[in-house]
């Protein structure tokens, strides 16, 4: 895991636009900017940068990054967030749905088996495509995209959008700031450590 992101990660990642020159190329001097005017960053310092919150989520998802674990939570969290906002509209979502979020959120945190997170996994999609197969869902989706394209709609969806990914990185701050670290600098779930725990003990037996 890294325990920093250093301007030259970024340059082998190969930033966005914002981030070039304008020969395409990345551009050290912009990303330094985006640092706060440092050469490196640490995952958690990322997520407070003075950038957009799109920009600080592309810096720290990743598995060479951030630990697996980790990851999976914050992917539980997300998607337990979108349920809810599906509920909170007035549209239930199928329990097969939940489901596979609290299976997933057990084997992240190395309470369930890799079978049942694909049994789980398979309900949901079994679930989704119960739903597509609606024929008022697909009704309404047509008029949402139809009301996509009208320009007011468009500014609400980014702003809506650039709301939700601003509590995301949120999200994940809160993640990193309540979890232990290893001497690597890797954050820890509940799992870990009581898989340590175990360890220690074994090995003072």
């Amino acid at each position: 895991m890294m325990t920093e992101i250093t301007i030259a990660d970024v340059v082998r990642r190969r930033p966005c636009e914002a981030y070039q020159t304008a020969t395409g190329n990345p551009s050290r001097a912009k990303i330094r900017r985006g640092f706060g005017g440092r050469d490196a960053v640490t995952p958690r310092e990322a997520l407070d940068l003075d950038i957009p919150p799109d920009d600080r989520l592309w810096l720290v998802l990743r598995e060479d990054v951030l630990s697996a674990r980790v990851l999976r939570e914050f992917a539980c969290d997300c998607a337990e967030r979108a349920l809810t906002r599906e509920r909170a509209a007035g549209r239930e979502p199928d329990v097969r749905s939940w489901a596979a979020v609290a299976v997933a959120r057990r084997h992240a945190r190395g309470e369930a088996t890799n079978a049942e997170l694909d049994a789980a996994r398979d309900a949901a999609r079994d679930a989704a495509r119960d739903a597509a197969r609606d024929a008022a869902r697909d009704a309404a989706w047509d008029a949402a995209w139809d009301a996509a394209r009208d320009a007011a709609w468009d500014a609400a969806w980014a702003a809506a959008w650039d709301a939700e990914r601003a509590w995301q990185c949120g999200r994940l701050a809160e993640i990193l700031d309540a979890l232990p670290r290893d001497l690597a600098g890797e954050a820890l779930l509940p799992g870990d450590l009581a898989a340590r725990a175990a360890g220690e003990v074994r090995d003072g037996e």
